[in-house]
Formats: C-alpha cells, structure tokens, sequence
C-alpha cells in the first residue's frame, strides 16, 4: 500500500512538472494587447498622480452619467453592452452628389465680409485637398444616452469621480502646457508663466506629424471617427498641414466613439511609442475647468500630443453640440464629414469647416498673410507661390 501511494505520488509530481510549465509558456505565447504603464519607468513612479484603476459597480457608472441626463428614466436604463456603430456610420448615398458640389465647405459667400472677393479661390484651395468621400453620423452617436461598454471599468477609489467632478487628470509642462508632464524633457518641465515657451519647432512638428499618422492609420483599421478641429483645422484650411508655429494638434469626435476608444483602447501604444490615455472624467459632460480635454495621443519619446475631446448634445431639444471647453456647434456644421489629406494621410474635416474657423478664429485668420505668435518672437508671412508659410 505504501509503495503503491508513493508510486502515485511520484506521479503526480512528474505531471506537475511537465502540465504546468507547459502552461506558462502556452498563456506567455497568447497574443494579448500591448499596454504599457506611463506611471512608471524602470520600476521608479514618473508621474505627477498615481491612478488606481480598479472595476466600478454599475450603479457608481450610472449615477455620474445619469448626473448629466435630463430624463432620468433614460439614464436608469443604461446597461453594459459593447458598442456597435459600424451600421450608422455610413455615408448616405443620396445626399452623396449634394455633398460634393458644395466645395465651399457648407458656407455661403454671403456670410462672409472681409474676403467675399476671395471666396471662389479659397473654396478651390481646399477642396483641393478632399477624396470626396463622406461619412455621416447618426444623432444618437452624440446623445448622453449612451450604452457604457462592459470594457469601461477604469476609475479611482470609490466615490472620487463622484465628489470631484472637477479635477486635473493631464497635466502638462512648460508655460504654454503643450506637452505632457511625464513625457517632456526636463528642461521644458518649469511652469513659469512668465517664460516663453521653449520648443524645438522643427523637432514639435516632426513629432506632431508622426502623431497624426499614427493616428490615422490607426483609426482607419479600428473604424473610428473623428475629425480635424481648432488651430488643426486652422492649418488644414491654409495648405492642408500643421501651422508651422503650432505646438499641439486637435481633433474631435462624437461621445460615442470617444466612449468606444476608452472601453477598447486607453492606455494602448500605438507603434510602440503613442500612448492612448483617457481621463475618467469622459462620464462628466458639463462644463470643466480643468478636465476640458476628455483624452489624448501623446508621443511618449517628446511629450507632445493631441488633445482628443468628444462632442455631445447635453439638451436634446436643440441640435447644439458641445465639449466641456465649452465650445458648441451646429450638427449640420459637423455632419457629413469630409474625407481629406492632412500632412499626407487622409483625415476627417467637418462640412462647415470655414463657418466653423470664422466663428472660432474671425474672418482675419482665414484671409491674413502674415502672422506674429504670441509666444515667438518671429513673424511668418504666407508664400501663395510655395503654399507655405516663412518666418522673417
């Protein structure tokens, strides 16, 4: 009896041995996402807060989201389920030829004081730069009466969302903040707001290029909306490139696709260096002082980055659509969205684009050929022969 326990004994070892090495490797071989921690570097804290992200309970979702609902039955009905978005995000074909006769970018000559003159040779420039390709948005991908994906489980300790609907979660360096605190280089890292603003320019947008990119690409896989907004845009409009003396980019998308890319894809590195990171105040729709930016694509080798932030409609009986800056658009300036080149890969714009940069920047930015930045000291002149702007 002994020898007979003993014997099964050796064998259970020896199945031991064998069964759960082979385990490791098989779960060590499994394709999983790549993910990466910007908190910590070499094992030593690089960062200014420390994020716990641990699973909420459905009803802590649904209470700060309900917050912001003006029907609360709506609210009370929001279950866990993964977004879906692919039907709805389709151009429509009928309105497809409307679409692209309006080179103008969905604005008449009539709204415009200062350039009418020149409103015929702006329309060419930059529908010069579009594919003709559309893509319309359902209204409801803006509604707040959205379904939270089960995959949306990042948050702090219980209640903290709750009670500080207005924290910091990005913080940034340097005077003018246009870089991430964690990313940038030391030197840039004092917040004197009586400094100018230290950049490299020729280094900030060859960085912000290699963002854009990555970016798209990226989206084109994922099947994710978005579209060119603010000083991007502004650049776009000129010779369908970055500002020479911008330092940052913007994009926006609806509150749908932004709760998308947080439930599939926050903290994901894209080509091993651009770090998706998603604040958690995306649920607070409101108005926000300091959590204004509802995400970003950060390059983590220069810390310059892309402020990502989500348009909502907050009323539903308006069409307003708006981000927590607060900034607020027509949904008709919005959608359909234009496919079109930006630095060299396609990108979305919206189809008012020029009533958008008027209302946003005033005629002058659209039409003046010589620019002095507050933060340079240089003056850059527009070069309608080389289509480019050169500083003096």
């Amino acid at each position: 009896m002994r020898k007979a326990a003993f014997r099964r004994l050796l064998t259970l070892q020896a199945v031991i041995l064998c069964v759960v090495p082979a385990l490791i490797v098989l779960y060590l071989a499994l394709p999983r996402p790549v993910v990466i921690s910007p908190y910590l570097e070499n094992g030593t804290q690089r960062t200014h807060h420390q994020y716990q992200y641990e699973e909420h309970a459905e009803n802590h979702f649904a209470y700060l989201w309900k917050s912001e609902v003006s029907n609360p039955a709506t609210a009370q009905k929001f279950i866990f389920l993964e977004i879906a978005a692919a039907n709805d995000s389709q151009p429509e074909p009928a309105a497809a030829a409307t679409y692209r006769s309006q080179a103008n970018c969905g604005t008449e000559k009539e709204e415009f004081s200062t350039f009418r003159s020149q409103f015929e040779a702006i329309c060419q420039r930059v529908s010069g730069f579009d594919t003709c390709s559309f893509r319309n948005l359902s209204r409801t991908h803006f509604s707040l009466s959205q379904r939270i994906p089960a995959a949306f489980n990042f948050s702090q300790k219980a209640d903290f969302m709750r009670q500080n609907y207005n924290f910091k979660y990005f913080f940034e360096a340097g005077s003018d903040g246009k870089r991430d605190e964690r990313f940038a280089e030391e030197s840039s890292t004092p917040k004197n707001p009586q400094a100018l603003p230290n950049h490299d320019l020729s280094a900030s947008t060859k960085s912000l290029r290699a963002l854009i990119r990555a970016w798209s690409q990226f989206c084109r896989e994922q099947h994710i909306s978005w579209w060119l907004a603010h000083g991007t845009l502004l650049g776009w409009h000129w010779n369908g490139r970055i500002l020479p003396w911008d330092t940052d980019l913007d994009i926006q998308m609806s509150v749908r696709e932004l709760l998308h890319v947080a439930a599939r894809f926050n903290q994901t590195l894209l080509n091993s260096r651009f770090l998706v990171d998603v604040s958690p105040s995306i649920i607070v729709r409101s108005a926000q002082a300091y959590s204004a930016i509802d995400a970003r694509l950060i390059d983590t080798k220069t810390g310059y980055l892309m402020d990502i932030t989500g348009l909502a409609i907050l009323d539903s009986r308006d069409e307003a659509l708006v981000c927590k800056k607060p900034h607020a658009y027509r949904l008709a300036d919005i959608l359909p969205l234009h496919e079109t080149v930006f630095e060299g890969v396609k990108a979305w714009r919206p189809h008012a684009a020029l009533r958008i940069l008027k209302e946003e920047y005033g005629e002058a930015a659209l039409v003046s050929t010589t620019y002095r930045p507050s933060t340079i000291s240089r003056i850059y002149k527009w070069n309608d022969g080389g289509s480019k702007w050169i500083a003096s």
